[in-house]
This record gives structure tokens, sequence and C-alpha cells, in this order.
């Protein structure tokens, strides 16, 4: 297929005998977008190792080498089909995805509310030195939310009367003194406040 330039009936017709083959052969078909399967043309397919750790339409073949074949396209999507057509080795078996999370020195000094591997939520402090200008008051915003990934803070937190935790998506380069206009660095849509359904215990 790749030999012919542009799309024409043969090539169309090239395409319905390998959608035809593929099912024969039980593949199975989604989208994807592109840039994520380096595949945008018709025709095109790569073997790929499937991790143990594996999601969504491949899930099914963890463990195993599959085929996938770019069969359509569109405007923004791609249609590909999938098959098994072997075990990957087992040297080249992926158990776990392996990620690196850090966090600014000022959140190992500060009282850890909630944490998982990427995020934490930390109790300001007076006394500490936080790097930047920090922006926000203490007393009205007295927890922020850190992104491992970024290793910066991306939101701010506190209880309302009711004893429910209140969340704000910032900028962080307003939390950090970068920014001036708070209301352009809130992200959270159509309100400053996001209420959350948590209990205060949660935080």
């Amino acid at each position: 297929m790749s030999r012919i330039q542009t799309w024409n009936g043969a090539k169309a017709d090239l395409r319905d005998k390998l959608v035809n083959l593929l099912n024969k052969h039980r593949y199975i078909e989604f989208q994807g977008a592109p840039e994520k399967y380096h595949m945008p043309h018709v025709g095109q397919s790569i073997l790929y190792d499937v991790p143990m750790y594996r999601q969504g339409h491949l899930k099914k073949y963890r463990g195993k080498r599959v085929r996938i074949v770019c069969v359509g396209s569109g405007r923004f999507k791609r249609t590909y089909m999938a098959g098994a057509v072997g075990k990957t080795p087992s040297e080249l078996i992926i158990k776990t995805l392996a990620q690196s999370y850090t966090f600014p020195p000022y959140a190992s000094e500060c009282e850890v509310i909630f944490k998982t591997p990427r995020f934490r939520v930390i109790k300001l402090r007076k006394s500490l030195n936080y790097g930047k200008n920090l922006r926000i008051s203490k007393k009205q915003w007295p927890m922020i939310l850190i992104d491992g990934h970024d290793s910066l803070p991306c939101g701010l937190l506190k209880h309302d009367t009711e004893g429910h935790v209140v969340y704000a998506r910032c900028d962080p380069e307003y939390i950090l003194g970068a920014k001036d206009n708070m209301n352009e660095a809130i992200k959270s849509p159509n309100r400053m406040y996001k209420k959350m359904i948590h209990k205060p215990k949660s935080i």
C-alpha cells in the first residue's frame, strides 16, 4: 500500500482486503492518536510488546507481542487493528511503569496531611522559607497541593464553615509569586473554588 502515493480505488481495495484478513485472525479494532502509536498512514504496522501494566484496548494482550496496523484515517485520530503474534520474551517483559517524582525541599519540612506517590498536601508554616515570595495568605489557604511530576504547587486547600474541603486548582506561577492576577491564575472552571465531597478527616 505504501507504493501508492495517493488515495484511490486501488488503495481502498487493498485496505478492505487487509481489514478482512485481520478480522479472520480476530484482530481487535480501536481508535487512537497517531502521535501515540507513531503510525499516521493507512497500511503502516508495528510490533509491540505489551507491558503488564497496560490499560485500555490492549489490556487483554498483556505479556504478549502484538502487531498493530493502521487501517483508517481521520482528522485527529486513526483506526487501528491489533492482534497477538506470540509471547513477549521473558527478558523483555515490563511489569511496572517506573515513575520518578520529586518534591521541593520545603515539602519535607512541613506537616504532610495527605500523600500519594505523586501528590502531597502540606500544611504551611509561617517561619519556613519557601524559596520565593509566597503570595497566598496562610490564614485563608493553610494547605497547598504539590504535584511531584513538576515539583510545583498546583492547588490551594482549606476547610469551609461546614467542615468540607474547598479546593482551588491554581497556576503554580501565582502561588510562587510570578503572576499578579488571581482571577487569571485560577484554573477551576466557572468558579474560583471547587467544593470536594470529602469529609474533614480526608485531609
